[in-house]
């Protein structure tokens, strides 16, 4: 796969693809952002137009191979055919549409397109300055026009917002394996038919150009054009299929050897995933939506492992090596599901057990209870112990979702992480307009950008030495450091994640909240961690406390059965459901129903002795069936459960897009990239000066003295207003000042208004300072360097006559104001 290929998206007017939302400031239709707050070109619609640009090329290269041969039949197909081995084929199941495409089989993209953005040097110059990211937008009024009348209609007036033209934008390219020169020449005359990209594209917004770049594309000595042959069209690339399951190699013996056993126990290694882009892990579909988890599920990682395994121990799958497959088949290796951090610390499924007052205000610190502890009302709330009857009743209701962390310090902290959700469609390709019959309108709930998560891998004490020894360990590093795709639609919007092995030393115990302890009551409470797939005994799996128990007893030798006690319940949880798909197949894989992440259970020893040992055991290494891909993670007699419950306070929560405005940012100097991006920052600058002008301009002219002086009368703001109007934008304030300084006849205007502005004519910089807008405001608006003194040399005029008229204006309107209210005074 080649991944040093990139995309350069430069557009050359006004553009825009909607949110499918209003938003703030009166934007009916809202631009779409990333996560640094910019504009940006989602993946989806850089890969469809990029296709339909191929199609069309492709469809003429057909075209003419079918002339040549004077057969009308359309026979040759191979042109489109490279179009469905580049970009995939999903032939849809609907009614007709379904009879309109050739048969053949489904298959997956060799190319894959990141979302097309911003530098990371501009970025980061305007990552804490948020009204400088809104000033790369602007609003666009429209009607919308009745077409029987040829007006607007009433009631019908938006306004769109726009991202400005001239900037230049960026797309990763991967480039799959089997692609040859003819598929690049294909992509590359593809990638020049595409004009207009986003939204009212037909309406004139959205002319761009798109140029390929990489070491593929800058080899001087192709000519890409000289390689679109219409009657040598590329062969067609062979699709990858699953091969059945007796056609893989023997797991014997010899194939399969043991890892030498190693004294001690299980080791624990710690790993953290950041989503470079939203990531979708399908909970569930229900209807048109793809609802997420809020974590990254083991499973999903499990292949990533895999592969890092092989290569820390040579193994190779090809020759038959098949000791990982058996490892991970016998529970010996567990991926456990990646939590987000919470305030830096690694996080767990806040018990079910927890409850919180009803009345607790959302963002302060929680005072909970633990109801395996606490009976399920207040005692002197019914006049028990000593409470009075008539009390009122404290109301709590359970702790859902969220997750629990704690720091070195002993705080304990509590986060619910926000999921996003984006909106798509799928269009159709003979009306261009998203149609139900091949999807319609769609939308995807995803772990947001820049999310970090954590989790473990841990091995079996027969595989300890993968994380002991320094070499091997290395190894496993330099594999697993990578940047990996996860989730659904992973080849474009979604799923890109950097997969970090933390440097920190392997464990040999479960630490933290989840800690086992012994009980000496004979009582345990278990905290399941993760989902658990227990069997009954009908061998299935269920969301049954029975399953938790015998599962239980069989690891640890005892006997159990829960402990119900009068006034405390002994279980608190759900069941989940988990649906998969299996891809090699193409086919959805079995549910998998459990006891879900956060149940809390307490049992109590009717028969047999447990070890200490046992609990951490256990600990490590989960607990019931699938337990490699994360399931079945458990915290036995944790003393977070049993202890009386702490004081959970607001974990951090995510920062807004581009971070806070009090943190510095790196100025954007001309030469970091090149002149287009700095022009087109200073662009944006200059427009979020004048907004910041004219905000500040009206504060002014509001005041009961505008800029500290006494105005004169109408007549004399009128002339003064049409002077100011008349100057050309160039020298905006050239007529004034002949006008001031005309001989024998100077204006009627107050002697302190007189010299503000002729002291204006010596010298500009004061009207910044009478705006209140000195240099800390105006950095906060300002990204490139230099910026904000060569802005205001070249804006300083210009402020100047925007804050004069605007005090016509306002005074003007005054005065009319004050004529009218007398004038019906005396009537």
């Amino acid at each position: 796969m080649n991944n040093d290929c990139k995309l350069i998206i430069r557009m050359d007017s006004d553009w825009r693809v909607g949110l499918g939302a209003g938003g703030e400031g009166g934007a009916d239709r809202q631009v779409l952002r990333d996560h640094d707050g910019l504009p940006y070109l989602p993946a989806k619609t850089v890969t469809g137009l990029w296709r339909d640009g191929c199609e069309m090329v492709a469809q003429a290269l057909d075209d003419i191979a079918n002339r040549a041969c004077g057969d009308d039949d359309d026979k040759q197909t191979g042109w489109r055919g490279a179009v469905a081995d580049i970009f995939g084929a999903q032939p849809p199941d609907w009614g007709d549409v379904a009879q309109e495409l050739d048969a053949q089989a489904a298959s997956p993209a060799r190319l894959s397109v990141r979302p097309a953005r911003f530098s990371p040097e501009l970025c980061a110059a305007v990552a804490h300055k948020p009204a400088l990211r809104a000033a790369f937008c602007f609003l666009q009024p429209g009607v919308k026009i009745d077409s029987d009348s040829g007006r607007a209609q009433d009631n019908h007036l938006y306004f769109s917002e726009t991202a400005r033209a001239g900037a230049e934008l960026t797309a990763k390219l991967e480039l799959g394996e089997g692609l040859g020169e003819k598929h690049l020449a294909l992509l590359w005359a593809g990638a020049k038919a595409v004009r207009r990209i986003g939204g009212d594209r037909r309406r004139g917004k959205g002319r761009c150009r798109l140029e390929l770049r990489g070491a593929v594309w800058d080899d001087p000595s192709k000519r890409w054009r000289d390689l679109l042959d219409p009657e040598n069209p590329p062969e067609r690339l062979i699709q990858h299929t699953p091969k059945h399951p007796d056609d893989r190699p023997a797991d014997d013996d010899e194939r399969c050897p043991e890892a030498t056993a190693q004294a001690g126990g299980w080791q624990a290694l710690d790993y953290r995933l950041e989503a470079n882009t939203p990531l979708v892990a399908v909970q569930t579909v229900a209807g048109n939506v793809v609802k997420s988890l809020d974590y990254v599920p083991g499973t999903m990682l499990l292949g990533h492992l895999g592969q890092a395994l092989r290569a820390a121990t040579g193994q190779d799958p090809d020759k038959g090596d098949m000791a990982v497959r058996r490892w991970i088949a016998d529970g010996r290796v567990a991926l456990t599901n990646a939590y987000p951090e919470v305030d830096g610390q690694p996080s767990l499924p806040a018990p079910m057990a927890f409850e919180r007052p009803t009345e607790d205000a959302a963002d302060c610190a929680i005072t909970v209870r633990n109801s395996l502890l606490a009976s399920s009302g207040d005692a002197g709330a019914r006049g028990e112990d000593g409470g009075t009857p008539g009390d009122v009743v404290k109301q709590y209701k359970a702790l859902r979702g969220g997750y629990v962390a704690q720091d070195d310090a002993g705080e304990t902290f509590y986060h619910q992480p926000s999921l996003g959700l984006n909106m798509h469609n799928t269009i159709e390709d003979q009306r261009q307009r998203p149609s139900q019959q091949v999807g319609g309108l769609y939308a995807y709930q995803h772990i947001r950008a820049g999310a970090r998560l954590r989790g473990q891998i841990r091995l079996a004490p027969e595989l300890a030495d993968i994380a002991t020894d320094q070499t091997k360990r290395q190894k496993l590093r330099e594999a697993l450091n990578k940047s990996i795709r996860v989730g659904r639609s992973k080849k474009d919007d979604y799923g890109q994640a950097q997969f970090t092995l933390l440097d920190d030393a392997p464990s040999e115990a479960v630490v933290g909240l989840g800690a086992p302890n012994e009980s000496a009551d004979g009582k345990l409470v278990v905290w399941l961690l993760s989902d658990l797939l227990a069997r009954d005994e009908l061998l299935a799996f269920g969301g049954h406390p029975d399953g938790l128990a015998k599962a239980l007893e069989a690891e640890l030798g005892v006997t159990l059965e829960l402990d119900e006690a009068e006034k405390t319940p002994s279980c608190r949880g759900r069941h989940q459901r988990r649906d998969g798909f299996q891809v090699n197949w193409g086919l959805p894989a079995p549910s998998l129903v459990g006891l879900a992440a956060g149940s809390c259970f307490r049992f109590k020893k009717v028969e047999g002795q447990w070890r200490p040992e046992d609990l951490q055991r256990l600990a490590m290494s989960g607990l019931g069936a699938r337990r490699a891909e994360g399931f079945g993670q458990v915290a036995l007699n944790p003393s977070f459960l049993r202890d009386a419950p702490p004081q959970l306070k607001r974990g951090e929560k995510a920062d807004a897009a581009g971070g806070s405005p009090d943190e510095a940012s790196s100025p954007l100097a001309k030469n970091d990239r090149d002149d287009k991006e700095f022009a087109y920052l200073r662009q944006a600058e200059e427009a979020a000066w004048r907004a910041a002008v004219n905000r500040a301009a009206l504060a002014v002219a509001y005041q009961k003295k505008p800029l500290g002086e006494c105005w004169p009368t109408k007549g004399v703001l009128g002339d003064l207003r049409a002077h100011l109007v008349a100057g050309a934008d160039d020298k905006p304030l050239k007529r004034l000042y002949l006008w001031l300084n005309h001989e024998g006849k100077e204006p009627k205007l107050p002697d302190g208004v007189l010299k503000k502005l002729r002291g204006y004519r010596q010298n500009d910089g004061p009207i910044w300072g009478d705006l209140g807008l000195g240099d800390d405001a105006l950095e906060k608006i300002t990204a490139t360097a230099g910026g904000v003194n060569e802005l205001k040399k070249q804006l300083g005029p210009w402020a100047v006559r925007a804050t004069l008229l605007c005090i016509c204006r306002v005074l003007q309107g005054r005065e009319d104001a004050s004529k009218a209210q007398n004038k019906g005074g005396a009537r």
